[in-house]
């Protein structure tokens, strides 16, 4: 297996014997949530501080994709990895970490043709940027071609708005808003709020 470095991070990495694969495996962290093992291996989040700047770094063992191309399967983070790469490229916002950045995060994401297939809140960060905030995805592992129009992009979004319990109708309207650029009180942002709530209904009933 070949470590690979963002070229920006090298420097900071290895100044703090971070640098490879082995010594990122071997520092001691606090995780930042349960790990998941429901595909037999294990994932899990951890957060790592270099120097005042903030990372995540994602532990995974034995932990596989199956797909019609890898029947035998592939470690999750190698199709993440290729997705990170995608995002990159088509100039998405992710891996670099307030309603209206994440409305205009995912009106960011579906304009480009992708679905991230995992959109919960925890999935998103946001940090202060000037006199507002930036939002930025991590978890790429089931981002896709945004393929079936409405319907993609109402399954993208029904996740984080049903994990997103705090938030009121007037915030949910909010984020609506910035994603399709109207106001909050516009009949289309009501009629993404109706299919969003129906979509919620019938996950909560099964």
């Amino acid at each position: 297996m070949t470590d690979f470095l963002a070229p920006e991070e090298r420097a900071l990495l290895e100044r703090n014997g971070l640098g490879t694969f082995d010594q990122l495996w071997a520092v001691q962290l606090a995780a930042v949530d349960e790990p998941n093992t429901s595909r037999g291996g294990s994932s899990s989040v951890f957060r790592l501080d270099v120097e005042g700047q903030g990372f995540y770094l994602k532990r995974q063992t034995n932990y596989l994709t199956r797909t019609l191309h890898r029947p035998f399967g592939e470690p999750s983070f190698a199709r993440e990895f290729r997705n990170i790469r995608r995002y990159q490229l088509l100039g998405i916002p992710a891996l670099q970490a307030v309603l209206k950045a994440c409305g205009q995060l995912a009106r960011q994401l579906h304009s480009l043709r992708q679905v991230h297939g995992c959109f919960y809140p925890k999935h998103i960060f946001l940090r202060s940027h000037g006199d507002g905030y930036q939002a930025q995805l991590i978890d790429l592992e089931k981002t896709r071609p945004l393929l079936f129009g409405q319907r993609d992009r109402v399954k993208d979004l029904e996740p984080l708005l049903r994990r997103a319990s705090v938030w009121s109708v007037d915030d949910v309207r909010a984020l609506l808003a910035a994603y399709l650029d109207q106001s909050p009180d516009s009949s289309l942002v009501q009629a993404w709020l109706a299919r969003l709530s129906a979509r919620s209904s019938h996950k909560e009933s099964r």
